[in-house]
């Protein structure tokens, strides 16, 4: 009855340290600590087979101080053995458990693990880790996945070394570090395969988005080569190097993603010159579509101006698309009261045109990826925006209706940030219909 309560300890004491590692290297060097812990070794060892017969090994040692015997110690090591090189290699490839009671002279060691660690290793007991797993056919198979190893015992009464006891409590620690070593490694995959995915979409999102101010150089470059006054010539100049500042952000930002770095950037933005420099590429995007933008507050705010900017490009594209003979886009801005918090102040973008309205079969859909109606389309413009104001903390709905038009309403926090008070409204018109 007692060892069986002492297995139960054991066991209680090997989950606690899976449940608190970060990753697989994390986990390997709190399970090898923990063993070599637990058979009162000196230190500990882990190695994992790889393709081709090398072994990654993790080495650690215990601390001597006594205050942080239960600690995970700083003193871990990573190397990689060779096939063939030392006691744990030939544990790996035989499958067997193995006890060295004198490594030096063991003819199967001759000290080499003790050469790659530059630490005297007198005694050793290695187990190796099994998975053992069932086919879709119901066949088990028994997969050698590396090998865990106590080093040196450390308990003056056990001076003759490691007994078949202690083989026998690594064995018992092996079988739930072989377990927890392959969900470490299947939840490393699909966490990487879910990063390549919103990598994917977000290159999708990219080449999408780039349509718009490449579309906007284009024209202004070719403005630049007839235009002979100079001021022209130069806010021509400056929306070409707006664009291509607004181009670099795209591609910053899916680098960022990539490498793991946050990538949102709030700051005060002035909304009156914000609008006034969105305005021509706006006018642009949405010929033949008259735009008219109304602010009812064009004081500060603050938002990532480059990701903003990305919505309103794509929010007048697809009014564009969907008044191709023409129509009139109407973007408005407004300072309204935080819901959650009354002292706080909302920043409200509403977005409007008198289109036909999105289809009712499409309309539960319009926020998921790639399901676009329109003949060419990506279906990552909605999508993005729905992020960008995520992001922000923000909200996004839309209201549509056949043969009315479709407003969407995006509302963005502005907690903890000071903005200045409304101020009379003023209204941008496209030249054409004033």
């Amino acid at each position: 009855r007692a060892h069986r309560m002492n297995e139960i300890e054991l066991l209680y004491q090997i989950e606690r340290e899976i449940s608190a590692s970060k990753d697989l290297n994390d986990l390997l060097e709190r399970l090898t600590h923990r063993a070599a812990e637990l058979l009162s070794g000196e230190a500990g060892m882990v190695g994992l087979l790889r393709m081709g017969g090398s072994i990654d090994a993790t080495f650690v040692q215990k601390t001597t101080s006594q205050k942080r015997q239960t600690s995970i110690p700083i003193e871990a090591q990573h190397i990689r053995l060779t096939k063939g090189s030392g006691l744990l290699p030939l544990v790996i490839s035989q499958n067997q458990p193995l006890i060295s009671n004198d490594v030096n002279n063991d003819q199967n060691s001759l000290g080499k693990e003790s050469k790659a660690l530059s630490f005297p290793i007198r005694q050793i007991v290695i187990v190796p880790l099994h998975y053992i797993d069932t086919d879709e056919n119901e066949e088990i198979h028994d997969q050698v996945l590396g090998a865990i190893a106590v080093i040196n015992k450390s308990d003056d009464s056990s001076s003759n070394g490691f007994t078949h006891t202690d083989q026998e409590l690594l064995t018992l620690i092996a079988g739930h570090a072989a377990r927890a070593i392959v969900l470490s490694k299947a939840r490393s995959m699909r966490i990487r395969e879910s990063h390549l995915s919103t990598l994917g979409s977000m290159m999708a999102g990219l080449i999408h988005d780039l349509r718009t101010p490449l579309t906007v150089i284009s024209g202004y470059a070719h403005l630049l080569t007839s235009e002979e006054d100079l001021p022209e010539r130069t806010r021509f100049r400056n929306q070409i190097q707006r664009q291509c500042t607004l181009v670099e952000s795209m591609i910053q930002e899916v680098l960022s993603f990539a490498k793991g770095e946050a990538n949102l950037l709030v700051r005060k933005v002035h909304l009156n010159q914000f609008l006034s420099e969105l305005y021509e590429p706006l006018k642009r995007e949405l010929s033949p579509v008259s735009l008219e933008i109304k602010a009812n507050y064009k004081g500060n705010a603050w938002f990532d101006e480059h990701k903003m900017i990305r919505v309103f490009q794509n929010l007048a594209r697809n009014a564009a698309q969907a008044m191709p003979e023409g129509g009139l886009f109407r973007i408005e801005i407004d300072l309204t009261p935080n819901q959650n918090n009354r002292q706080s102040q909302d920043l409200l973008l509403t977005f409007c045109d008198n289109g036909p309205g999105i289809p009712e079969e499409i309309q539960h859909h319009l926020f998921e990826a790639f399901s676009s109606h329109k003949p060419g389309g990506t279906g990552l413009g909605l999508p993005i925006i729905k992020k960008i104001v995520e992001d922000h903390g923000g909200t996004i709905r839309v209201q549509t209706k056949n043969e009315i038009g479709t407003t969407f309403f995006i509302s963005l926090p502005q907690v903890g940030h000071e903005v200045a008070q409304p101020q009379s409204s003023q209204t941008l018109h496209n030249p054409s219909t004033s």
